[in-house]
């Protein structure tokens, strides 16, 4: 087919950009080039440019340039070249000047301007201040993970201090109630957007803060009195009020953009129109259903003052629906006419000339859903920001306060689905529930598994389920965790994995971490023992391990049913997939329900990495007294003793471990061991595993020369030497603390730790280790928190000196450090330097650049590290340099 002039135009601009290194040419260029007047080429560039073909860069002169690929991928099927504005209604009207002018502040260099909005009540502020968040984004202005966050300053305006507290955040002790230090939202929004709704509810003295932080990029929590906190935070403000008579002078100095959203009634009729449709059409997504809207609707619609704006108007939309629906819920198109509306007195004139005279149809699966597109959008980030803050959380601490993030799910929850009126179609939506398995859910976690708050918690996780694949790059991460941290929470979810995985075709790992997350609240993790029932059967195991969980009140069992004709080896496969899940170390139950299955044993033994205890003969009350004895955190060998009561078969198979794993017994207490092993396991891999036994327990088995019992055992880990006869690699954890002692055991754990996470391992080790024998000796000060201080400062030492220091070197630093720190704060009385010292370069270096390390902690604890401590440490640094 032969190309027409416009689309030669187009060819020849796509491969001209091609061959030259130019950011885009102007129209002279382009006509001289291709021979044609400069009338004729503008004319088809700027057709070009409405079928999205080229775009243009403002400037004297203009530059076009052909569109050849997104230059970045947008959730929703957006590209890089549509605008984000696009179906903002009246942002190429009414509302051009706002959008133009939030573009400008976006994009003005480095860092963008300040925006405030201001606008009544409805007008569509928070969603505008989205729009521009988005738009930042999209312009890579700000990272595509950037968070944004959202605050109406109204909810706090009668306690100006708890909303510093939210904006700044403050430390622990800064005022009644501050239990612990809260990060505020200052430092949470860092790299992204901050919208302050309703900001003149802000207080003279924090609209200052605010704008002192606007102006130098640093803050202080409240109580915090010494250090600074940074943040690069995007502001957007919004008010219904005049900001010059509400907000200081100096505040409004620093928020150089306003921009204005009219009211609904300001509005052009076309655009008053297209809200009313749009509402319309949203509505009939949500009942799916056709709508017929009677024009006497529309006409008063479109012209009747609405005081709270486009938020009434969608009211009035809703209620109209509703009341349609219920009439005639049956039928596929809902009739929407005079006397579905509650209205009221009509407050404008309909003039002939704008009125309408026909009904408008909607078909409710024309895809037009412009707000619930972005409330998708707005979820999965917030869901990546939970995502990365999960993950950095316990790459920091190595431990989850998960109870904060069930609150954050129950909040997106609650902002994006529940406020959004969907209880309004209660019969509807359930029908939609069900569809995705909600049911099942609940069954899986109410019914089987005994856990209370069931319903809330499908139905949340039913209310994600509704959107697209939520796919992360942080997902495998956070299973991870889940996995390590609530074994048993993450067990139950992956239930709902098997049951859903041949159902949908969605990328399941989001909705699986959701669901572990929330069961967090409800699941027992404190319960230590694994429990299997195994029946012949399509649903007796099932049904006994239903009545004894929710009996229980929680999840004691797992259950396995086994049709007649199951072979042993099949049920023997399902069983040792369920045990590779759990952790098995503390002892593992077994109720069967026929003698034949007593060999299951020999099977499944090898998988586990404690004791293992089967109970033959199985019965409901049998079960039910094992899971309350197992909730009531009664030992295996307490349950194991108890089993001959029964007056039933039942055998307990004692050994050790059945995977490979490292052995760690302390002199001083399965406390000490367990700590050990707690940090250990962090860092090894998934083919060998840490456990603990006691000391006493340890000698007697070597009494006993049973090497079988220690056949899968590498090493062992003590605090003491054993009898050299003893053939078992042995390692005492004080020699670690030097290099040989380092040596070797990273020689006997490589096979499982790689260098970088055997570095890390070696100093969390030191950390606990130094903090127990600081603990043991300081009188006064937090050891946790001022080791983390002596940390820093040795950090800086070896940084400086390039000094690569062993176990024992910093034990002993660490050790005087802390020392000197509360030997000062006790006795502040000037000491003498040992002979004249400070007089050499080497000792005037040192001194200098100890009171740039010492600075901090100086300050915090008032005090000064004489020149007497000074020549300490040097004489301790010149012995290891």
């Amino acid at each position: 087919m032969k190309k027409t002039a416009k689309d030669q135009v187009g060819h020849f601009l796509e491969n001209y950009q091609k061959s030259q290194s130019k950011v885009g040419f102007t129209t002279q260029e382009i006509s001289d080039e291709m021979g044609l007047s400069r009338s004729v080429t503008s004319l088809y560039l700027n057709q070009l440019l409405q079928e999205k073909r080229v775009e243009k860069q403002a400037g004297k002169p203009v530059l076009w340039r052909a569109i050849t690929e997104p230059v970045l991928p947008l959730e929703d099927g957006l590209s890089a070249q549509d605008d984000i504005f696009e179906h903002f209604i009246g942002a190429s009207g009414s509302q051009k000047e706002a959008v133009e002018k939030c573009k400008s502040a976006v994009l003005y260099p480095p860092k963008g301007l300040n925006i405030l909005i201001t606008g009544n009540s409805g007008v569509g502020k928070s969603y505008f201040a989205s729009l521009i968040h988005e738009f930042a984004r999209q312009q890579q202005v700000i990272a595509s993970n950037a968070p944004y966050y959202v605050l109406n300053c109204a909810d706090y305006a009668n306690n100006p201090e708890l909303l510093s507290s939210a904006l700044f955040g403050h430390v622990e002790g800064a005022f009644t109630g501050a239990n612990h230090r809260k990060i505020g939202l200052l430092k949470e929004a860092d790299g992204g957007y901050l919208f302050l709704d309703e900001v003149h509810r802000l207080s003279s003295e924090n609209q200052e803060k605010l704008f002192t932080f606007m102006d130098t990029g640093k803050f202080r929590p409240l109580g915090e009195n010494v250090e600074d906190t940074r943040s690069d935070v995007h502001f957007i403000f919004a008010t219904t009020e005049d900001p010059k008579k509400v907000l200081l002078e100096t505040f409004n100095r620093r928020v150089p953009v306003t921009v204005h959203l009219s009211n609904f009634e300001e509005r052009p009729f076309y655009e008053r129109l297209q809200l009313v449709e749009f509402l319309f059409l949203e509505e009939a997504h949500r009942i799916q259903r056709n709508l017929k809207i009677e024009p006497e609707v529309l006409n008063i619609l479109c012209f009747h003052v609405f005081p709270g704006n486009i938020g009434k108007l969608r009211n009035n939309i809703q209620v109209s629906c509703a009341k349609a629906f219920k009439r005639t819920s049956q039928s596929d198109t809902l009739k929407i006419g005079l006397q579905e509306l509650e209205i009221g007195r009509i407050t404008r004139h309909i003039p002939s000339d704008k009125s309408l005279n026909k009904p408008i149809f909607l078909d409710f699966k024309k895809k037009y859903q412009v707000e619930n597109a972005n409330a998708s959008f707005v979820v999965q980030t917030e869901l990546h920001r939970l995502w990365q803050q999960i993950v950095d959380e316990y790459i920091k601490y190595k431990k989850i306060d998960f109870s904060r993030y069930v609150a954050r799910l129950q909040d997106i929850d609650y902002r994006y689905f529940v406020r959004n009126n969907e209880a309004l179609y209660g019969k509807k939506n359930q029908k939609i529930l069900e569809e995705i398995q909600v049911e099942e859910i609940r069954k899986i976690i109410g019914e089987r598994f005994g856990l209370p708050n069931s319903q809330q918690i499908s139905a949340i996780l039913g209310h994600f389920l509704r959107l697209n694949d939520l796919e992360d790059r942080l997902l495998l991460n956070v299973r991870q965790i889940l996995f390590k941290e609530k074994s048993r929470s993450y067990h139950i979810a992956t239930y709902f994995e098997k049951s859903l995985s041949g159902k949908m075709t969605k990328n399941l790992d989001s909705y699986i971490c959701i669901l572990a997350i929330l069961l967090t609240e409800v699941v027992d993790e404190s319960i230590e023992l694994h429990g299997l029932i195994l029946a012949h059967g399509k649903a007796t195991a099932t049904s006994i391990q239903e009545v004894v969980n929710q009996l229980c009140g929680n999840y004691v069992f797992d259950a396995i049913d086994m049709p007649i004709e199951t072979t042993v080896q099949e049920i023997s496969e399902e069983a040792i997939k369920l045990i590779k899940e759990t952790d098995t170390s503390k002892g593992f139950i077994l109720l069967v329900d026929m003698g034949s299955l007593n060999q299951l044993y020999t099977t499944i033994n090898k998988y586990l990495d404690g004791d293992l205890l089967v109970i033959n003969n199985l019965t409901t009350a049998i079960g039910l007294d094992i899971g309350l004895k197992m909730m009531s955190h009664a030992s295996f060998k307490e349950i194991s003793q108890s089993a001959t009561d029964y007056e039933i078969s039942a055998r307990y198979y004692e050994g050790f471990a059945q995977s490979q794993n490292i052995l760690i017994s302390c002199m001083s207490g399965l406390g000490i061991s367990e700590r050990i092993q707690e940090i250990i396991n962090r860092y090894l891999g998934q083919d060998i595993t840490s456990l603990t036994l006691d000391y006493a327990t340890l000698k007697e088995l070597i009494a006993e020369n049973d090497e079988h019992y220690f056949k899968e055992t590498q090493f062992i880990i003590t605090t003491t030497n054993l009898p050299k006869e003893f053939t078992i690699p042995l390692l005492n954890i004080y020699d670690i603390w030097d290099k040989e002692g380092a040596k070797r055991f990273y020689q006997l754990i490589k096979r499982w730790v790689n260098q970088e996470a055997y570095e890390k391992m070696m100093q969390e080790l030191l950390h606990f280790f130094s903090l127990e024998g600081v603990g043991e000796r300081l009188q006064f000060l937090n050891p946790t928190v001022v080791l983390e201080q002596v940390e820093t400062i040795l950090a800086k030492y070896e940084n400086h000196y390039h000094l690569d220091l062993d176990g024992k070197v910093k034990l002993n630093l660490y050790m005087h450090i802390a020392l000197l720190v509360e030997r000062l704060i006790l006795d502040r009385e000037e000491a003498d330097a040992i002979g004249d010292f400070g007089e050499s370069s080497e000792e005037q270096e040192f001194l200098t650049i100890s009171r740039k390390f010492f600075h901090q902690i100086e300050s915090m604890y008032q005090v000064k590290v004489n020149q007497y401590e000074m020549s300490l440490l040097y004489e301790l640094f010149k012995a290891v340099s």
